[in-house]
């Protein structure tokens, strides 16, 4: 997912919440990978954050956002990835534990990581969780270098207002 110096952050914001924590980032086309414009990083960041945080965890028969993962060895992978991140010098901006009122049952807070490089197995690999990894990038063409730079072919969103990098998103990506 792209956001774009000439994004409109609210929408951006609300929906990249939803684009990464809806049924706790477990379906195919749950959005890992933000490339965020430099210009706008920060305030993305923040509302993300503020999002994330917002999510209240429990089972279905609860007043929830995120439930549990599909088994303990999916939530080991999150946390795997998660903190192998966080040693390599991504930061954890919220989240990146087991909720302490939910220990049993495969849960796992929404959270947000900043600092993420092509480098972290958290950009390669698939997380399925709750899960929004971020990259800092200084232009649309990092951004779409690095969107393409993947093994496997994932889904793909821009925001933005600017029809020009809308049109050029759909052809480069």
């Amino acid at each position: 997912l792209i956001v774009s110096h000439n994004a409109p952050l609210e929408v951006a914001i609300a929906g990249s919440v939803t684009a990464a924590f809806h049924l706790s980032g477990q379906i195919c086309t749950s959005a890992e990978r933000f490339f965020v414009h430099e210009a706008v990083h920060d305030a993305f960041v923040s509302g993300l954050v503020e999002g994330a945080r917002q999510l209240r965890i429990g089972h279905g028969l609860e007043r929830s956002e995120i439930g549990p993962l599909v088994s303990e060895g999916a939530r080991e992978k999150v946390i795997r990835l998660v903190e192998s991140a966080a040693a390599a010098g991504a930061t954890i901006e919220t989240g990146g534990r087991i909720p302490p009122d939910h220990p049993v049952g495969g849960f796992y807070e929404p959270t947000v990581l900043t600092g993420v490089t092509p480098e972290m197995a958290i950009f390669r690999e698939e997380v399925f969780g709750p899960v929004a990894s971020i990259c800092k990038v200084a232009s649309l063409d990092d951004a779409i270098r690095l969107a393409n730079d993947a093994e496997f072919g994932l889904g793909a969103s821009l925001f933005t207002t600017d029809l020009a990098e809308a049109m050029r998103f759909t052809e480069e990506v």
